[in-house]
Formats: structure tokens, C-alpha cells, sequence
């Protein structure tokens, strides 16, 4: 997908982090006029950056980047999905004959797409192709919902109800009837998601903390 497709489908919201002029941003000017990298002050020395200087705003803007996909690009799931949200949209991307809870919680490891689980030659070319800007493997999720090579895409009307839940407390599924349902507070049309919420005593703020994928050791079973 090129930069102007992307921001084009990108709410105001998510592409002001970059800059006021999207398509036109390069990592420099990101770290020295975003106001995501650079502090005012610091900026002021921009003139005389040696070499050292810049391999330090390298990485500002990589870790800054990494960020914005990380908490602002990928907890709506409607532009970059990760495989536990896609296969609860589209089981049948379950390598898995037997849709059970041991084949879905393997599409939530931190692995390479190949070692998920899934029909990964199916949605291979639309892979987001920077893996290590993010904590797990993701895909467009604009151009995935209209392969009519999915059995969900091409005969939606012959699709079961997905019986399991993805809790995002747990990063792991359960049946429905075990989840709390929640609002996620994202824009996107796919805020409906699910926590596992073992005492009515827990309340969880903000929510959309819960959408940030954690690493493995983060993760409370």
C-alpha cells in the first residue's frame, strides 16, 4: 500500500501525530517539526547536527514511529489487524481443521506468520511488511476484507456465528459466555471487543490501554 493510499483512509486523528502534511513528512522533519520528537529547545541546534546527533534522532523517530503504529495505528483493527482479530472475523483462515480454543490462542503468539496457525499464503501480499515496528505481525485490513478467495468474504451468508471471544486483558479466547463485552473507545467500526474479567470488582482505565498488544512476559493468564 503507498503513503498517500494509507492517509488517505487514515483518520484526521491517527495522521496529525505525523505532522500537519502527511504525505509530504520524512523522518527528519517528523523528529525536528511534528512536535512528537524533538523538544523546542532542542531543535534550536538543528544546524549543527553531527553525525552522532544524527544517529540519535534515527532512533527518537524509529521509537516514535514504532509508537504511533503500536498505540495509535493498530488498536482499531480496521487498518492493520493482527491474526487473533482477523481469524475472529475469518475462522476459516485457520490452518486448523477443529476451530477450538487451542487453534485460535495459537494465532496469538508473537511469532513469525508462519508459525501462527493461519493460511498465511492467502494474505501473504498484504502483510505489513515492517515486522519489527511492531510487537506481532499484522496485515491491511482494507485489502484483506475484500479477498473473495476467503470463505467469509465470498459467501458471507453461509457464515456460523463465531462462538469464542478475544479477551484483551488476557490476549487469549474463551467462549462467549466467559467474556465481558466492552465499547473499546477507537475510531473504528469494530469497537465492540471483550475482556475476561474474572471479578465484577475490576474496572479497567483507560480502555484503550487494553487494546496495545503486550509482550508475552506482560501477559496475566
Amino acid at each position: 500500500m503507498k503513503l498517500e493510499d494509507l492517509v488517505r483512509i487514515l483518520p484526521k486523528s491517527i495522521t496529525s501525530f505525523i505532522g500537519r502534511n502527511p504525505n509530504e513528512s520524512t523522518f527528519m522533519s517528523f523528529v525536528l517539526e511534528s512536535g512528537q520528537g524533538l523538544h523546542p529547545r532542542d531543535r534550536r541546534r538543528s544546524k549543527n547536527f553531527d553525525e552522532n546527533d544524527r544517529i540519535v534522532l534515527a532512533r527518537v523517530g524509529v521509537a516514535r514511529i514504532s509508537k504511533w503504529l503500536q498505540c495509535f495505528m493498530l488498536p482499531g483493527q480496521n487498518i492493520l489487524i493482527d491474526a487473533p482479530h482477523l481469524v475472529s472475523r475469518f475462522p476459516s483462515l485457520l490452518l486448523s481443521e477443529k476451530k477450538n480454543l487451542s487453534a485460535l490462542n495459537g494465532t496469538a503468539q508473537l511469532d513469525s506468520s508462519a508459525d501462527l496457525g493461519i493460511e498465511q499464503e492467502k494474505i501473504a501480499d498484504y502483510e505489513f511488511q515492517k515486522p519489527d515496528w511492531l510487537s506481532r505481525r499484522t496485515w491491511f485490513w482494507n485489502q484483506i476484507s475484500n479477498l473473495d478467495t476467503i470463505k467469509e468474504v465470498k459467501t458471507p451468508w453461509k457464515v456460523k456465528p463465531f462462538k469464542y471471544g478475544f479477551c484483551e486483558d488476557t490476549s487469549r479466547f474463551y467462549s462467549l459466555s466467559k467474556c465481558k463485552e466492552f465499547a473499546a473507545q477507537v475510531e473504528s467500526p469494530y469497537i465492540t471487543r471483550y475482556v475476561r474479567m474474572k471479578y465484577d470488582t475490576v474496572e479497567y482505565e483507560p480502555r484503550v490501554r487494553l487494546l496495545i498488544p503486550q509482550k508475552e512476559d506482560d501477559i496475566v493468564i
